[in-house]
């Protein structure tokens, strides 16, 4: 019980710490740009697909950039369209704007923006983050149907809680470059 309740303060203890000031200031505004590469796409399999990926960047006439994805070579079929833009700068939250009804969190944490979402019976955990002059974009899914649940005994003197796993069926990471 004393590793559970120790790295579970431990959790809760990182979790309360805000965003530096640079940290603050220099993101998105650090990261603007067109960025372009290849995204791969992961199954239990192995690679089963890669498509060209851009990312732009830029401000727009609001304190908003935009964050638009294009996937494919076709810049109309494959465009997604979004801003981001702080929300609580205390505690590092921004939102994506899908502009269409649809917002997600985001939080820069340790200068990489992490979002977590579920749409359909499927969670997600999307991340950007921007290592020397390139952005590493990431996306693992699962379903959340028929997670494996374990713990929940009582071992000894320790009550240990219960805990889900959830099936992990896809990963898909672009290595992106400024054009």
């Amino acid at each position: 019980m004393k590793k559970v309740i120790t790295f579970t303060l431990l959790l809760l203890a990182t979790a309360s710490f805000s965003l530096n000031a640079q940290d603050q200031t220099s993101f998105p505004k650090s990261w603007q740009g067109e960025w372009k590469g290849t995204l791969e796409i992961f199954g239990p399999q192995g690679k089963v697909n890669e498509v060209a990926m851009e990312l732009h960047i830029l401000p727009t006439d609001s304190a908003d950039f935009t964050w638009i994805i294009y996937y494919g070579e076709d810049k109309v079929i494959g465009k997604r369209d979004y801003l981001i833009r702080l929300v609580d700068e205390k505690s590092a939250r921004f939102e994506v704007d899908e502009q269409n009804s649809i917002f997600l969190d985001a939080y820069l944490l340790g200068g990489k923006l992490v979002e977590l979402f579920e749409v359909q019976s499927n969670i997600l955990v999307a991340t950007t983050e921007k290592v020397g002059e390139e952005l590493i974009f990431e996306i693992i899914s699962g379903r959340l149907n028929d997670p494996r649940t374990t713990g929940g005994e009582v071992q000894g003197e320790e009550t240990i809680p219960e805990v889900k796993s959830f099936p992990v069926n896809v990963r898909q990471k672009a290595v992106l470059k400024r054009i």
